[in-house]
Parts: C-alpha cells; structure tokens; sequence
C-alpha cells in the first residue's frame, strides 16, 4: 500500500510469509521476532542490527519491573476498553431492538386494535430481520395474521 512517495506498508500474513523462500535476510529476521519471540534459541540466531535493537528494547522494558508493569496495565487498559465498547455496542443493540418491537407494537395496535397474546409473544422474541420484514408486511397486510406469515 503506497502512502506517498516516501511511505509503503507492506501487509503479509507471517505464517505464510515463513514458508516463502527466497525472502531478504532482513525481512526473514523480522518474521522470526514476531512468530518466535518467546524462543531463546530463534531470538539468537537473529543478526539483522535493527531487529537486535528492537529485542535488545523489549529485554530492557521487562527488566525493569515498574516499565513491565505499566506496559502489561496499557495492555490490559486497551482489552478492557474494547471490552467496554463491545458491551456498550451489545447494550446499543438491545434498545434498537425493544425500541423497533414498540414502534412495530404501536401500528398493529393501529391497524387492528388489541394484539393477541401469541403475537406479542412473538413480538417479544424477534430478531432484528424478523421485525423489519414484518414492518414491511404491514403495508398491505388485511389482517394481523397477514403480518406474520
């Protein structure tokens, strides 16, 4: 992906990418720090200068207890967020939903006077698709049953 003339950014899926032969020797050792982090023996067979000096930063950032412990705090404050987001996402949702089954409620009452229990039942348990299509059935629908079919 070209970002100007002087900005690339490459996108591979590094598993894949590890299986490729032929690849330059940089972008071999850069694959190898990111499958292989964790492994002692992968880690020193590297030689590319800048992937050293980027493992030689990840060495001193957990070394040093208090840096280790706000990295892993970000980390969990970032999973947290999006923990946060998704429930708020969820929660959004849900009160679409109730707010269409109303609305929905509201025109068959409209149109046909009181709504059976078992339609509201079924009123009660609709998706999102369901409610929409129903909605739709309503514009020529003669009886409630017709909105349901």
């Amino acid at each position: 992906m070209q970002l100007g003339q002087a900005l690339q950014v490459h996108i591979m899926e590094l598993r894949k990418a590890e299986t490729l032969r032929g690849l330059p020797a940089p972008l071999r050792a850069w694959i190898a720090c990111l499958l292989h982090n964790l492994e002692e023996a992968a880690m020193n067979e590297i030689t590319h200068e800048p992937v050293k000096e980027a493992l030689t930063h990840l060495d001193t950032l957990y070394s040093d207890e208090e840096l280790r412990l706000m990295a892993e705090r970000r980390e969990q404050a970032l999973i947290d967020a999006e923990d946060m987001l998704d429930q708020a996402r969820y929660e959004g949702e849900q009160k679409g939903l109730q707010r269409q089954r109303q609305v929905l409620l509201r025109m068959l009452e409209r149109k046909f006077g009181s709504v059976p229990p078992h339609c509201q039942a079924r009123l009660l348990h609709a998706n999102a698709d369901q409610l929409q299509d129903w909605s739709l059935n309503m514009l020529d629908a003669q009886r409630i049953e017709d909105v349901f079919a």
